[in-house]
Parts: C-alpha cells; structure tokens; sequence
C-alpha cells in the first residue's frame, strides 16, 4: 500500500490519530473541503502514525494560519526513535522555513508564503539521507522549495514513522486549522508520487445495508452509528463472533469525472466482555463481501479503528463515483 494514511476528520473525531497532546478539537467553523477541520490551538498536537518505517514519502496537507508563537512550527516528521527528523515551521515574514530537527535546529531550507486566514494546500517530497537528501515543498501546486543535502539526524533511525501536527511547545507553536490530510509512501503502483491539491469528504451512513445482525442499542441499526461527532449515547454491539453489520451511505456529492485515489473505513469500538474480542473492517462492493486482512484488538475504552482502501477490490481499479454511490460499509465482529 503506498497511501500510508489520510484524514479530513470527516468523522467529527480524531480516530486516524494515534496520539494527542492537549486538546485539539475537529470543527466545522473552518473546512477546506468537507464538513470538518482540526484546530490546533497553540500548545498542543496530534501524530499521525505512518505504520512503519520510511525513506521517501510525499505528505499534504490544508493549512490555514492563524498566529505564531516563536519559530512558528506546524508540521513535524519523526524517526522510529521519535525524534525530529524535519520540522517545518512559519516563520515571522509568512514563509515556510524547513529544519533539520526540531523547531530551534539549523533551517536548511526557507520559501513559499503562508498568509495569515487562508487556505493554503503544502505538498512535500521527502527522502531521508545524511548525503542524498531531498526537501521539496509546493504551495497550492507551485514549487516553493527545492533542497538537496543531509537530511538525517539520526544514524540509528535514518526513516520516517509519524508525523506530528501542531507543536506541544509553551514557547514554540502556532494556532491553525488542518485539513485534507494524506501521506503516500513511493512504494507500489498507485500512490506513489505527489498527492495533488484534492481533498476528503465524509460518507455516512442512512439506511440499513445487507446486514442488521448487531443488536441495536435503540431504533435502527444504522442510527446508531450514524452521530457525528462520534457518541457512545447509542450503539450496535453483540457478545457473538461472526456477526456482521452493514450501511448504506450518503451519496457522494462529487462532480463527474472525479478522480478517486484512495477510500477510507473509520469506525470506533470497545470491548465489554472478558476475554479478547477483535473487529474486522467490512465493505461490500458489487454485491460481495471484503473483509479487512486484520482483526484489529480492542480495549474496554472507546478507541479509534480505520483503515485505506486505495482501489476497489472487486475491479482492480480507482473507485469511480458509481462505486461510492453503491458502496456499503460496516463491521464484522
């Protein structure tokens, strides 16, 4: 898979983040597409995590300034150390100046312009190498920055295993919004290269899809999955393995000729029986089932479950409009 993660917390929630420092919060106030943004309010982050280790991707990323404390940092790219390895930040004329480490390390790199409340798309190209290195920066598609040199702060761990949003620093962070976020890995034949300046839309579900073996907590199966932001007021749940749920969804309200890259399943689950109890992404597609290759572990508290579906299954191929508007998504236990 080379589309390593992508969220435009199109669920309300922050389930696609693996950590958060303080409290970021998702708002519809502010939206560079879709419904929803994350706001970082000063000192505090989320990472997301790439799930392995990494020598080349490409990351963007919808990013609206608000104020800079300090070096201005927003985006921070981390070894499987977790360390630093790139930091980029905002610096005081408005420019994006990129740093080898943290937010106080040597800035190897400076250009392009991020004005105070707009939108901007930042596309970056990074491979990590103490000699070969390569920093290359877009802005709403223009080339802005081109380095090539030392990237690599830490022998031990030449790669790249998150990414931090935001800055848990008191002196050094910025307040912003994020949105539209994608990370592609230059592995494999899709999604490899430059993201492109699209974006995320949310797809929920509204009536009931193929299945309704769980047991609603009250009404509808699917109204009980259907809250955004995402609440534990109401719930589908069973103590049988093997059960299975499924949505239908909204239409996908994308103009014709959309391109489609890659889809995402986000849902959230906990466990209230002793013992281990795992869930599995479900999709159906052309009137047949695909389950996720994982059985994902889940605790007693609510966490965070999602998972890229880069190409539909049943074809081989990007997801056409046609395919969304048909699809069903769910789970199974």
């Amino acid at each position: 898979m080379a589309r390593l993660v992508q969220t435009g917390f199109e669920s309300g929630g922050l389930e696609a983040c693996m950590q958060l420092r303080e409290t970021p919060t998702v708002v519809t106030s502010q939206k560079r597409t879709g419904y929803y943004s994350l706001y970082i309010n000063g000192f505090m982050s989320v990472f997301l995590d790439f799930g392995g280790g990494y020598t080349e991707i490409y990351f963007r990323v919808g990013y609206r300034h608000h104020t800079t404390n300090g070096n201005g940092p927003f985006l921070s790219l981390q070894n499987t150390n977790g360390w630093n390895v790139l930091t980029f930040c905002r610096n005081s004329s408005g420019a994006i100046d990129v740093r080898l480490g943290g937010c106080t390390d040597s800035v190897i790199a400076t250009g392009g312009s991020l004005p105070q409340d707009q939108w901007k798309c930042i596309e970056g190209h990074v491979v990590i190498d103490g000699t070969n290195g390569v920093v290359d920066v877009k802005v709403n598609g223009a080339l802005v920055i081109e380095f090539d040199g030392d990237t690599e702060v830490d022998a031990a761990a030449p790669d790249l295993y998150a990414a931090e949003f935001g800055y848990w620093n008191v002196t050094h962070n910025v307040v912003c919004h994020f949105d539209d976020i994608a990370v592609n890995s230059a592995a494999g034949s899709v999604n490899n290269s430059w993201i492109g300046q699209g974006g995320i839309i949310g797809l929920y579900p509204n009536a009931a899809g193929e299945y309704t073996q769980l047991t609603p907590s009250a009404g509808n199966n699917y109204e009980c999955v259907d809250e955004r932001p995402p609440s534990d007021a109401d719930y589908v749940y069973s103590a049988t393995g093997g059960l299975k749920d499924l949505y239908n969804l909204t239409p996908c309200a994308l103009a014709p000729g959309t391109t489609i890259k890659a889809i995402s399943w986000v849902g959230r689950a906990r466990n209230t029986q002793s013992g281990a109890t795992a869930v599995t992404r479900l999709i159906r597609t052309a009137s047949t089932d695909y389950a996720g290759a994982e059985a994902v572990p889940i605790d007693t508290e609510f966490q965070g479950l999602t998972e890229v579906i880069e190409q539909n299954p049943n074809t081989s191929a990007n997801w056409s409009l046609a395919d969304l508007d048909a699809l069903q998504a769910g789970v199974v236990l």
